[in-house]
């Protein structure tokens, strides 16, 4: 028996809102490394649990369990289970409330559907109370343990496991908590990493497990989708950050795993959120009032330009739409150069991605965010060498795709602020 892991499990049992000390923390995690196999006895697999409960705090625990569920999951993951369930949410939230007892989407019938719904306009007041309660009984910790669980749980078992796991999820997802502590964000973790779970190879790929049978889908993509909603005013700058750091990665992999590996419908649903999230509500809203936004959102849309490859044609003049109305015409762009560069990027990923007859098409629009960059940057004396070889560079990339701006490039020179963009 060890006493170190004895005495944290134990501090944990007698305070349900108990936070180690970093030191402790470590000294748990660096015995647990130093045993060599699996010790079935009690003390050492509660002290497995406790350190699960900080998984999410400490990158260190979940290489340290992650270790052990690898080699021994088929014996401890039922046991993890059985340490989590008491933890979990005792009652049906609003989406919780959705599911069969198998975990799965109800399908509705029309006297739900179209009938009274007695506790909507009551749910806030009922939920503040009842995770109020769950927090004090040290629910929270329960996350960290979900998370290990759920992370390590085998494509063969998920199926067996949804009658908790979805309303687990869901009841997580439901919590009104917002600030540092949001923890609805959490249960948007719990659900990226079992939709990781679904989607990662299993032995020789014998076993198949089909998300999109479940109509799971039908409810979690609305409540992501809300969740993307929250724009500055209405939420801090800060906390829509750490909403889309974990809401846009979950929501593409629920799109890739309800595609279920028909990569053609995985690049038009995320196409059309794409299209419909990002360029018509997210960017306008923000635009450059948010520079840490706007640098973290068009970074993404490069991602996604990169994976729609081809399909990203369908949005080209849309993408150039918005870019040149929110950035490049910008009055202010200048004062924020790394956004500049960032948008003048996108448009070099679509040249190389979208279709060259579609770029011919859209030339003169591509032509007019480098001409804006480079005389502005010029006149204001804000001219990089780094800017000034992104247009270049993008000038002879359009000349090689077949666009043809001799007939202009006479009289554009004439302009003083833009002689030397086109110097051989």
């Amino acid at each position: 028996m060890n006493k170190t892991i004895l005495a944290f499990s134990q501090a944990l049992e007698n305070d349900k809102l108990k936070v180690p000390e970093d030191e402790l923390l470590q000294e748990v995690i660096d015995q647990y490394r130093n045993y060599t196999n699996l010790n079935k006895e009690e003390w050492f697999v509660d002290g497995l649990v406790g350190l699960c409960y900080f998984a999410l705090q400490k990158r260190e625990i979940i290489n340290v369990v992650d270790a052990y569920l690898q080699q021994n999951g088929d014996e401890l993951i039922p046991i993890l289970i059985s340490k989590l369930k008491p933890m979990l949410v005792k009652a049906d939230g609003v989406s919780s409330g959705n599911l069969t007892a198998s975990g799965r989407r109800k399908i509705e019938s029309s006297s739900t559907k179209y009938g009274l719904q007695p506790r909507l306009g009551f749910e806030e007041t009922f939920g503040e109370s009842k995770w109020e309660e769950w927090r004090l009984n040290g629910g929270i910790r329960g996350i960290g343990l979900f998370y290990m669980i759920v992370r390590n749980l085998k494509k063969r078992d998920i199926s067996t496991n949804l009658p908790w796991i979805s309303p687990g999820i869901l009841n997580i997802i439901d919590d009104t908590t917002v600030g540092a502590d949001n923890v609805r964000l959490y249960g948007i973790l719990l659900l990226q990493e079992l939709l990781r779970s679904i989607l990662k190879s299993d032995e020789n790929n014998k076993y198949t497990f089909s998300f999109k049978d479940t109509g799971l889908h039908q409810i979690y993509e609305p409540i992501l989708t809300g969740l993307l909603y929250h724009l500055p005013p209405s939420s801090t700058a800060e906390e829509t950050l750490r909403i889309w750091e974990v809401t846009y990665p979950t929501l593409q992999l629920l799109l890739e795993v309800e595609a279920f590996g028909n990569t053609d419908e995985y690049r038009t649903k995320l196409g059309q959120m794409f299209s419909e999230t990002i360029l018509q509500l997210t960017i306008p809203r923000i635009g450059l009032e948010h520079v840490a936004l706007a640098q973290w959102i068009l970074s993404y849309c490069e991602r996604i330009i990169s994976i729609l490859e081809q399909d990203s044609t369908i949005y080209l003049q849309r993408i150039l739409y918005v870019l040149g109305e929110y950035y490049f015409r910008n009055p202010f762009i200048t004062l924020n150069m790394e956004v500049l560069e960032q948008s003048l990027h996108i448009v070099e990923t679509l040249c190389h991605q979208a279709l060259p007859e579609s770029i011919r098409n859209q030339q003169y629009d591509i032509l007019a965010c480098i001409l804006l960059t480079y005389e502005k940057c010029s006149t204001e004396g804000a001219l990089t060498p780094n800017i000034s070889s992104k247009c270049k560079k993008l000038l002879k990339l359009l000349e090689s795709l077949g666009c043809d701006f001799q007939n202009d490039i006479a009289h554009l020179r004439k302009r003083k602020s833009l002689i030397d963009l086109f110097q051989q």
